[in-house]
């Protein structure tokens, strides 16, 4: 995983927690709010692929399934 990549999760990741692992939840805000997303974490969402953001996200879908999260 490269640093963008890292930034990326990282930040995908808090959100995630802050809407109680609830993937559609957290895309929606990421989608709806981009202003709130700092401008390092946005240049770091940029630079990516969509190959890369989907890695991350599979991560962390994989890791939501695990908690077995309803």
């Amino acid at each position: 995983m490269n640093l963008d990549q890292q930034k990326y999760r990282r930040f995908v990741l808090l959100k995630f927690e802050e809407h109680h692992y609830d993937l559609t939840a957290t895309l929606g805000w990421c989608q709806r709010n981009p202003l709130k997303i700092s401008d390092p974490e946005r240049k770091a969402i940029h630079r990516l692929t969509i190959r890369q953001k989907n890695e991350v996200l599979q991560e962390l879908i994989e890791m939501a399934l695990a908690k077995g999260e309803d």
